[in-house]
């Protein structure tokens, strides 16, 4: 008891020890009768710190057999011991960060901002989780959890449209926080059709460096089932900085041959452009372009949404 005269918070909760008889005819009897496709299992690393690993990779077997492929696992806090050895063999999706808790730009970018720890939460803010485990991001393969997004927390629009792009540029699950009565302007960046129209493509975007400490772990490249090209360019920090991408050395796009760079949150057409694309980005801000390559598909529907997973070219540092 602590000194309030409350139970402690592991005494609140009810765990499974799976070495007991029974254990696994339990677990399996009790997913089973849910019924439902979508299950977000929380409280992970308290588990497996309770119980070790072992045993905890035993239960997520045991749930993962009888999820089959009709229920969604949602893991959430994982310590993802050995960049998510035992969460990559069960999980559907991963918490890769910390708790939103209030929000802002803490949660955002700067919040423990290039510190890792070993075991839960290993990165602090979203934008250090996000780049850490882009590598084992991938349509069908694990969906990365940012947490949820309070945008009404943000100081600024710019900050808002941060946080959501990064999410979206992640391949994360966009997961609204904000209340009916707190939202305000934030309902527009929600509504961005075209940011939307990647999310539900199943877009997965990777940072050009996975090394926090690199300005290249800020700027992100996808590409889509039709050929065109979603790049990400994000200022993290408190100055302006001047960001881009080369569209031949960073997309192998030939020279000459760019059709149309589109900026996403303008919903504006910045026409044919050659050998590359810059610009000046304020503090907290970011640029998500669409580029499309001479000859490439065109969709023949607005937000159209073909089957087929996303390819990118770029190699991490």
């Amino acid at each position: 008891m602590d000194i309030a005269g409350k139970k402690n918070f592991n005494d609140m909760l009810f765990w499974v020890d799976v070495n007991k008889e029974g254990a696994e005819q339990w677990i399996k009897g009790y997913f089973k009768s849910l019924g439902v496709s979508y299950l977000r299992i929380d409280f992970l690393e308290n588990y497996e710190r309770n119980y070790g690993t072992a045993a905890y990779d035993k239960a997520l077997k045991w749930i993962a057999e009888e999820a089959g492929d009709d229920l969604f696992l949602s893991l959430v806090m994982p310590n993802c011991y050995h960049h998510g050895k035992t969460e990559l063999k069960y999980g559907d999706m991963i918490r890769v960060d910390d708790d939103c808790f209030k929000g802002g730009w803490d949660f955002a970018s700067s919040r423990r901002r290039g510190q890792h720890k070993s075991s839960w939460p290993q990165y602090g803010n979203a934008f250090d989780g996000m780049v850490a485990f882009s590598d084992v991001a991938a349509k069908g393969q694990m969906i990365l959890d940012g947490d949820f997004m309070r945008l009404n927390t943000m100081a600024t629009k710019e900050e808002k449209q941060f946080l959501y792009s990064l999410m979206v540029m992640g391949g994360s699950a966009l997961t609204i926080a904000d209340q009916y009565d707190t939202i305000g302007n934030a309902v527009e960046i929600y509504q961005n059709r075209e940011m939307i129209e990647l999310n539900d493509l199943g877009f997965v975007g990777r940072p050009l460096s996975r090394r926090l400490s690199s300005g290249n772990s800020s700027r992100w490249v996808g590409q889509l089932p039709d050929g065109d090209y979603i790049v990400g360019l994000f200022n993290r920090e408190e100055d302006t900085i001047q960001s881009g991408i080369d569209f031949f050395k960073e997309l192998g796009i030939k020279e000459g041959a760019v059709e149309n760079v589109r900026d996403l949150w303008q919903h504006q057409d910045l026409g044919e452009m050659c050998e590359k694309y810059t610009t000046a980005l304020a503090p907290h801000s970011c640029k998500i372009l669409r580029i499309r390559p001479k000859g490439s598909k065109r969709y023949q529907a607005e937000f159209a949404s073909p089957k087929g997973g996303v390819t990118t070219n770029i190699a991490n540092e």
